[in-house]
């Protein structure tokens, strides 16, 4: 074996107690591997109703002849989604502690 697949099964090998670490860290706050589709199918709805409301703060800064940034900042989308997304965070730490 060479230095470079030496360093290479090293990395991966790095790579695989780093993915162990995370998986007993997710399995510890009550994760379980028989919930990822619900999780899964939950992740694409909430895509597609993202993709649905760009398309309609699209075509709304059409008609206004703005752009996307400046409907999503009248709105102040950013700001409620990143609350949002805080909260959603918080609420899960609770739920797994």
């Amino acid at each position: 074996m060479n230095s470079q697949e030496s360093t290479d099964a090293g990395n991966k090998s790095s790579q695989l107690q780093d993915l162990q670490q995370q998986i007993a860290e997710l399995k510890q706050k009550g994760n379980r591997v028989e919930d990822l589709p619900v999780y899964i199918k939950a992740l694409h709805e909430l895509n597609e109703i993202k993709d649905s409301a760009e398309i309609v703060i699209g075509k709304l800064a059409e008609v206004k002849a703005v752009t996307v940034q400046s409907v999503r900042n009248d709105i102040d989308l950013d700001r409620k989604l990143n609350v949002a997304a805080n909260s959603q965070s918080l609420s899960q730490d609770t739920h797994t502690q």
